[in-house]
């Protein structure tokens, strides 16, 4: 038993431990399973994983492969723009696209093109705050980014710099703020305060009197030192440190009552401010300042009201605001006025000119007249008088030559349109070396002054053939300092030699009367006489002027056969001006005779074929033929046109011309209806041989607004078939019907269009009873920026016109004069930009010959109008002697007296005779020439 119980035991422990076994191997199983499992689960997602950061890794290429290609369309716009700029500097917006190009860039060297760019752009142009900004904080960023000490202070330097330009351009708020700010944050640095404080005095002293936003710039300032203020007070209580205390309260104290001086917005809120740091209400001295402030702002509010509802460059609004301030005469406020406007009007010369003239007669020179005209002539490079008075403000500070010299030439270098304008910029810098000449014995200065005179005859002696001399005004001044300062006569003599070389200069008269002016201070009474009969014989204009100076000087210096012999000549030379005249005037009106004659034979055509054909169309009427059938016009592949032009609105159209008869009477009549007169427009002086009337309207007029249809005017011809007319002679006019009254309006402006080489008359359509008042289209009054041109020749064309007058000035517009047939007249407007260049164009072009014809040119002033006669025509008192009496003169004498007692209200005019005082009445039905013979038979 008990082996059996020991064998049982060994069996159930090996079963056990079988089962022991079993389990754990079941067990491994189950983890290398689970093993495998997570294994397959792991290289899933590791394949998960690299398919998806293979994804990305497709998307990134994909990514910078665009920015690549971005950047390459940047890149290459980029060059393009500098290649363009490179060509033309002047032009603004280039430049502006370039910045713009180069913001977007990735690349490394972007910030280095972009930095040359703002560079290259600064040196031409004045930037505004707008493109300040983003620099100024591109290079602060660059300073922050240094680590080394002495490498920092260089480029803190550079900043500074970059900042003092910035602020030079124009008065911007946003850059002042910028700049002490930036100041602030260097604080730190050796004689950082004192740098500090120096930038807030020139921010105070350039805004402290703009009214809207002075506050914030004296905040900016008075925070700086409140902040060093409460770095003292923490401080210990020593005797120095007291004192250093008491000075920065002081300071501080000093830019409150300062500001509340000051007439400036939010001015209640700074005096609360003021009184809340004092602890106690403000002194009665301050109080007293801020009350006049105060009021000196309520009187400056309506014109700071007046510019923030106005639009663009308020400029009516600044120069009412400036007249105001002249009248208070406050230099300092007029001064911030001016910058402010010049803000919103940077590229107006006229307002340059203005600011600059008026700190000339203020301030007369300093640093900041200088800069006012440097930055005038960087606006507005294109204005000779700029340059002019940048010049003589430099003189008057006292410049040396190489800086008038390094002026002058960048003026050279703009280029101007108008001669007037070289020889103007000539002269400023010719005056300056001819004030710095020692006369009569100006050694090396002396030899300066005549080799840029030299230089300067040189310059503007390249004009065109036919084109008057512009150096001329040169060459006299430079005669007269000769003569009259170095005493160097012969060479005056050989410079008004080479004036009298122009064609221009020698046949007037004011050129040999200087001449004979400056012979007479400084040469002989011979050489008088010589240039006086030279001038009597080269004189073609005012030559009786030069004639008499002659006279009159023979009279006073010469002997009676000089004054003999002076007298001949100028009464020979009077002659054969006059001969010349008389053939000149004799050729001109054989010219208009023979216009006229042709004009009579055209006319005296034109009315016998009129006659011709009215004298066919009554035969054939009579005879009852019918007249061949219109042809119709073919198209450019053979078929037809159509009669009508398609229609917008069937409903309009067919309201437009249904009736037949009755609206085509009505449309001759001028009459329409009230519901379509608004939006029809009347076309007349249409050529009456015009091919397809119907689709040459449409294709004129159909640019203007949507047409709903065209109706042709003129008799009805029953015998003609159906054609582009509707079976109608064409008249030479048309109602063309609009859709709107809008596109009536815009047509109207096209009013004289050409059409086959007539103006097309253009006129709006009346409602039936209203009667067509007539009005003349042009002005009547003087129009000083337009001249007026007769005797062009007939073939001359507008673009010609404008090609010649455009030599001599720049032209607006031109028009010439034509009649109903579209051919010149021989005048001509031509409209210029100002007054001064009309005064330029009637003295470069009068009398001069254009086409073998002389033209005559002046200031248009049209004569005034004749009114109408509104009243019955009145016939002049007593009888002319063209008109027969009828009474025999044996009647007349036996008329007892005249007739005083008063006519009847409704008896007629020779109604009755009176014979020997017995009145005969004239019997009813007989007339009044059978009336007389009955009296002249009794």
């Amino acid at each position: 038993m008990a082996s059996c119980g020991k064998r049982v035991l060994r069996e159930g422990q090996g079963q056990q431990e079988d089962n022991a076994t079993a389990k754990m191997k079941t067990n491994s199983d189950v983890e290398e399973v689970d093993e495998q499992n997570m294994e397959e689960e792991e290289n899933k997602e590791i394949k998960v994983m690299k398919a998806k950061s293979d994804e990305e890794e497709g998307k990134e290429e994909d990514l910078s492969s665009d920015e690549m290609d971005v950047d390459e369309e940047l890149e290459e716009q980029v060059y393009m723009l500098m290649e363009k700029i490179s060509l033309n500097q002047y032009d603004y917006s280039l430049h502006i696209q370039l910045l713009e190009a180069l913001g977007q860039c990735r690349s490394g060297g972007s910030k280095h093109h972009l930095q040359d760019a703002r560079e290259r752009m600064a040196k031409v142009f004045p930037l505004t705050a707008e493109l300040w900004v983003p620099w100024l904080r591109d290079a602060v960023a660059e300073l922050e980014e240094i680590e080394e000490e002495e490498e920092e202070q260089g480029e803190r330097e550079r900043v500074k710099k970059l900042f003092d330009r910035a602020v030079s351009d124009y008065l911007s708020p946003d850059l002042w703020i910028e700049y002490v700010e930036f100041m602030v944050s260097g604080l730190g640095d050796p004689g950082g305060l004192a740098v500090a404080r120096a930038v807030c005095d020139r921010a105070l002293t350039a805004l402290s009197l703009h009214p809207p936003v002075g506050k914030s710039v004296w905040d900016a300032c008075r925070e700086l030192e409140q902040a060093l203020l409460s770095t003292l007070e923490g401080t210990c209580g020593d005797k120095e440190s007291n004192k250093a205390l008491r000075e920065q309260r002081e300071r501080v104290d000093s830019l409150y009552r300062r500001q509340l001086g000051l007439p400036l917005q939010n001015m209640d809120s700074t005096l609360s401010e003021y009184e809340s740091w004092l602890g106690h209400p403000v002194d009665p001295d301050v109080r007293k300042a801020y009350d006049r402030a105060w009021k000196e702002l309520q009187e400056l509010q309506p014109f700071e009201e007046a510019l923030l509802s106005a639009a663009s460059s308020k400029l009516t609004e600044w120069q009412t605001y400036l007249v105001f301030l002249h009248g208070r005469n406050d230099p300092a406020r007029i001064i911030t006025t001016y910058e402010r406007a010049l803000v919103d009007n940077c590229l107006n010369s006229d307002l340059w000119i203005q600011y600059t003239e008026w700190l000339d007669g203020c301030l007369l020179t300093g640093e900041q007249v200088i800069s006012a005209h440097h930055r005038a002539t960087r606006n507005c490079p294109w204005v000779s008088a700029l340059w002019q008075g940048r010049l003589r403000a430099h003189e008057r500070g006292g410049a040396v030559v190489d800086t008038m010299e390094d002026v002058f030439s960048l003026a050279l270098e703009v280029g101007f349109v108008q001669p007037e304008e070289h020889i103007a910029l000539w002269e400023a810098f010719l005056d300056f070396l001819k004030r710095r000449t020692t006369f009569p014995n100006g050694g090396k200065e002396l030899d300066e002054l005549r080799e840029w005179y030299t230089k300067a005859v040189q310059s503007l002696s390249q004009t065109g053939p036919g084109l008057p001399n512009p150096a001329i005004p040169i060459l006299k001044h430079w005669a007269r300092i000769e003569a009259h300062l170095c005493g160097n006569l012969p060479k005056a003599r050989e410079l008004w030699e080479e004036v009298l070389k122009e064609t221009t200069a020698r046949a007037d008269c004011s050129s040999w009367l200087e001449f004979y002016q400056l012979e007479r201070e400084c040469g002989s009474l011979e050489e008088c006489r010589r240039v006086l009969h030279r001038g009597v014989q080269s004189t073609t204009v005012n030559t009786h002027i030069v004639c008499n100076q002659l006279l009159l000087f023979e009279r006073e210096n010469g002997s009676l056969i000089q004054w003999d012999v002076a007298r001949e000549r100028v009464q020979a030379r009077l002659k054969r001006i006059g001969e010349h005249y008389q053939k000149d005037e004799e050729r001109m009106r054989q010219k208009r005779e023979l216009q006229m004659e042709r004009e009579r034979e055209r006319t005296t055509r034109d009315k016998a074929k009129k006659s011709e054909q009215r004298a066919t169309h009554k035969r054939r009427g009579e005879r009852g033929e019918e007249s061949a059938p219109a042809k119709k016009r073919r198209g450019g592949d053979g078929g037809a046109l159509p009669e009508e032009v398609p229609t917008h609105s069937q409903g309009e159209v067919t309201k437009f011309n249904e009736g037949g008869n009755r609206m085509d009477t009505a449309m001759e009549k001028g009459v329409v209806d009230d519901n379509c007169a608004s939006r029809t427009v009347f076309v007349s002086n249409l050529s009456l041989s015009l091919s397809d009337p119907v689709q040459r309207l449409h294709s004129a007029l159909g640019p203007f607004g949507s047409i709903s249809g065209i109706k042709l005017g003129g008799k009805e011809d029953k015998s003609a078939e159906e054609s582009s007319s509707h079976g109608r002679q064409f008249r030479g006019f048309a109602y063309v019907m609009f859709h709107d009254e809008e596109s009536v309006k815009e047509a109207l402006k096209h009013d004289r269009m050409p059409m086959d080489g007539r103006p097309m008359f253009l006129s709006p359509c009346r409602p039936p009873g209203e009667k067509r008042e007539k009005s003349f289209k042009y002005n009547l009054g003087i129009e000083p920026d337009k001249v007026f041109i007769s005797g062009l020749p007939f073939a001359l064309t507008e673009s010609e016109l404008h090609k010649l007058c455009s030599k001599h000035c720049e032209v607006s517009n031109t028009r010439i004069v034509t009649n109903r047939a579209g051919k010149s007249k021989g005048l001509a407007y031509v409209e210029l930009v100002t007054a001064a260049d009309a005064s330029r164009l009637v003295l470069a072009m009068n009398d001069q010959e254009v086409g073998g014809r002389h033209i005559s040119v002046a200031i248009s002033q049209p004569p005034p109008r004749r009114p109408k006669q509104s009243g019955p025509l009145i016939a002049p008192r007593g009888r002319a002697r063209t008109q027969l009496s009828l009474i025999p003169r044996s009647l007349h004498r036996q008329v007892g007296k005249k007739a005083e007692q008063e006519k009847a209200p409704n008896s007629e005019p020779d109604s009755s005779s009176q014979v020997e005082g017995n009145t005969i009445e004239k019997p009813k039905g007989l007339t009044n020439a059978d009336f007389s013979r009955m009296l002249l038979n009794k």
